[in-house]
């Protein structure tokens, strides 16, 4: 009877270590849909951009895409091992179904999107949490993150 308690004590305590991590999801794809008219007709960059700072992404939260594309090489030299930047260029009529993001949102808190329009004073930029995939579907001068 006493080694069934202790048998099962012990199971109690280790048993939370056995359970799947149940913390916010990582994000682990991405699909992205251009329209024909996007950015003026031109390719438009797009960077998604894994934090692992709660700081940082309160400062990054606030800033503009034209100021993240300005900056983010320093910034990522400043902040080693604080981010993670996946980045590709799309064209007008582009679809990307899947893309993996591999180990970049590893330990991230949170995830943000920035889009370089050419034109337009718009912020660019969307944050994304507890998502494992998303689309972002990019439009003629503004996007959007639909969870999937």
């Amino acid at each position: 009877m006493r080694l069934g308690v202790a048998l099962g004590l012990v199971l109690t305590v280790l048993g939370c270590s056995w359970l799947p991590f149940t913390g916010p999801k990582r994000l682990s794809e991405v699909s992205v849909f251009v329209t024909t008219d996007v950015n003026g007709g031109y390719p438009v960059a797009l960077d998604l951009v894994f934090v692992r700072n709660q700081k940082l992404f309160d400062q990054l939260s606030n800033m503009r895409a034209a100021e993240w594309f300005a900056n983010r090489d320093d910034l990522r030299r400043q902040q080693p091992g604080a981010i993670s930047v996946r980045s590709w260029e799309v064209v007008p009529g582009q679809q990307a179904r899947n893309l993996p993001v591999g180990d970049d949102s590893r330990g991230s808190i949170g995830t943000l999107v920035f889009v370089d329009y050419t034109a337009g004073e718009g912020s660019y930029r969307a944050s994304i949490k507890d998502r494992s995939s998303v689309r972002l579907i990019l439009k003629k001068n503004d996007f959007e993150v639909v969870k999937e």
